[in-house]
């Protein structure tokens, strides 16, 4: 599915599979999302950031590594929260899980309660305290262009000494993606401390799109697919109160490319 308006016409019939009595939750804040609202007969209740969501958050911000902070409005009352997952992006799945809880009969002081106790999932913007005061975030899950941008606009918010960033192919869209490396490039460098690019060498073009007047373009290393050298870098140069996201795609995690632990001190391969 190349395109966002055939991959709708195929979800929706999710919805439309509804019956008259049935319910959709459905995320206000997406065009595409609530096109499908169209495609029912079922009940539809919205969440999101926007005011006309039934289910909404606003003053949404990152509580450093631990998670992010928000004030969740439903039902006319409102409450504030602070959830253990990180980033604006997730706080999404939160509000669709409150609209389920709601639907299902919890009261809203219930719903904050069961969020509240809610883990990172694995290889997903999951944060690692290391020794030496050195934090991790992983979130090494799949990397289509999307997940990219949000994990990296929420890393970039989190404060530390240094942000460095060990950034893997991108997984999707398909097509040329020469330009969305430059991209990337261009939106690392504002930022970005120290960036090691581990993959395909299409990554050199983050180098490319980083050039700018001002720019060090000695931040960016480009070290092929080598999981070793990445790790030698790493412990040669992190210092106390840096922070590390590793981001990269599915299939590099699945062969050992990216996926770092700490253990006993020292970086291994997982």
């Amino acid at each position: 599915m190349r395109t966002l308006e055939a991959t709708r016409i195929a979800k929706a019939d999710m919805v439309r599979s509804l019956p008259a009595g049935g319910t959709a939750i459905l995320n206000g804040d997406d065009t595409h999302v609530m096109w499908m609202a169209t495609q029912t007969k079922a009940r539809v209740i919205t969440f999101g950031m926007g005011p006309d969501n039934e289910v909404r958050a606003t003053d949404v911000r990152i509580d450093g590594t631990m998670g992010t902070r928000f004030t969740l409005h439903a039902g006319g009352t409102a409450r504030e929260v602070r959830i253990h997952l990180l980033g604006k992006h997730l706080v999404y799945t939160a509000l669709a899980a409150v609209a389920v809880a709601l639907l299902r009969g919890r009261t809203l002081d219930e719903a904050v309660t069961l969020l509240q106790a809610v883990d990172p999932a694995p290889h997903r913007m999951r944060p690692l305290q290391l020794p030496g005061g050195i934090t991790v975030i992983g979130d090494e899950f799949k990397s289509p262009l999307e997940t990219i941008f949000a994990a990296l606009d929420t890393f970039a918010a989190i404060p530390a000494q240094r942000h460095v960033v060990v950034l893997g192919n991108i997984e999707a869209p398909p097509g040329p993606q020469g330009p969305l490396y430059k991209e990337l490039g261009r939106r690392l460098s504002p930022w970005a401390d120290r960036v090691l690019l581990v993959g395909r060498n299409s990554l050199t073009r983050v180098v490319t799109g980083a050039a700018s007047p001002g720019i060090d373009r000695s931040r960016f290393s480009y070290v092929g697919s080598s999981v070793h050298e990445t790790i030698a870098i790493l412990r040669r140069e992190l210092k106390e109160g840096d922070a590390v996201m590793v981001k990269g795609a599915g299939a590099q995690r699945d062969s050992s490319v990216l996926s770092l632990r700490f253990r006993d001190g020292m970086f291994s391969v997982k």
